[in-house]
Order: C-alpha cells, then sequence, then structure tokens
C-alpha cells in the first residue's frame, strides 16, 4: 500500500504518493532558491509595497502565528531604526 500525502488523505483521493509529493516539493523549493540572491541589497527592479490592506488584517485561525511574528518583526524594526531599510526588510511568499 503506497504511503500517501496529507492532502490526498483529508480530501479522500488518491492523487499522489508521499514520495512524488516530496520530489515536487524539493522540485519547487529548488527553483525558488535559484532566484533567492536577486533578492539580496538594494534591487531596484523589485517593486516595493506597503500599505496592502489585505496583509494588515488578522490571519484566520490555526495561523495566528503569523500575526505573532509581524508583531515581533514591527517591534524589532522600531528597536533599531539605524538599520538601512533597503538591507533589512520583509519578504512574502503568497502560496
Amino acid at each position: 500500500m503506497p504511503i500517501l500525502n496529507v492532502t490526498a488523505i483529508k480530501k479522500r483521493l488518491l492523487k499522489q504518493t508521499l514520495d512524488e509529493h516530496l520530489l515536487g516539493v524539493a522540485k519547487q523549493a529548488g527553483h525558488a532558491a535559484h532566484f533567492l540572491p536577486m533578492l539580496e541589497g538594494n534591487n531596484e527592479e523589485l517593486e516595493r509595497v506597503r500599505d496592502v490592506k489585505s496583509l494588515k488584517q488578522n490571519s484566520k485561525q490555526g495561523f495566528e502565528w503569523q500575526d505573532k511574528a509581524v508583531k515581533e518583526i514591527s517591534q524589532w524594526r522600531q528597536q533599531n531604526p539605524q538599520l538601512d531599510a533597503n538591507q533589512y526588510g520583509f519578504f512574502a511568499v503568497n502560496m
């Protein structure tokens, strides 16, 4: 009997085996890691976003840890005003 990934088990779908799922995750992580150096430093090609209403809303149930992380980052930035905003920012990936 094959081992299934969690999504397949919850939805009762025989979509993919766990090893197929993990290989796909690893492939996508490799692609993302390849582009990380482009985010370093003062990259003028990247769009800066500010005051995004949906990012200021509280997280849904089960994702409250994200609100706590944002609060901790905000406090850290307030405690370190001397840091260059172009070197220390926030990077988000919407999955």
